[in-house]
């Protein structure tokens, strides 16, 4: 009996801190976003039918971040990613990027379009863009 009840807590628990913590790291990463006054897409995390479950009962899902668009300038370096922001794939980078930013592009791997409008990067820069494994061309 001792042992059904452990691995029901298990079969619970597992699951449970796996919601918990991607609950609590894109909240981190939208409440950023959100005082930064940064527009940007997300989806839920999970399969469909516990998004509408859970929208039906008014629960909050861990949302995952999709598309992010930087419109403003930055001064060199200043441009990292929250490792909350990890799962993003779709990125806009525009006037103020310049080399060094793209630097940081490494900790975004699942990045499969970049939109980059800005002067200022070179060839130099674009080097960091070859990381990318996920980018479609």
């Amino acid at each position: 009996m001792r042992r059904c009840a452990l691995a029901l807590l298990l079969i619970l628990a597992i699951p449970g801190g796996w919601l918990g913590w991607h609950y609590l790291a894109q909240r981190r990463a939208t409440t950023t976003l959100d005082a930064l006054g940064l527009p940007y897409d997300s989806q839920p995390v999970g399969p469909a039918w516990l998004a509408r479950w859970a929208r039906r009962r008014g629960i909050p899902l861990p949302r995952r971040i999709t598309k992010l668009r930087r419109q403003f300038g930055y001064g060199p370096g200043e441009l990292t990613y929250p490792a909350a922001l990890k799962t993003l794939t779709w990125l806009s980078l525009r006037d103020g990027v310049n080399d060094a930013d793209l630097i940081h592009l490494h900790e975004v791997p699942a990045l499969k379009t970049l939109n980059l409008n800005s002067p200022t990067v070179t060839d130099a820069g674009l080097v960091h863009v070859e990381s990318l494994e996920q980018l479609e061309t």
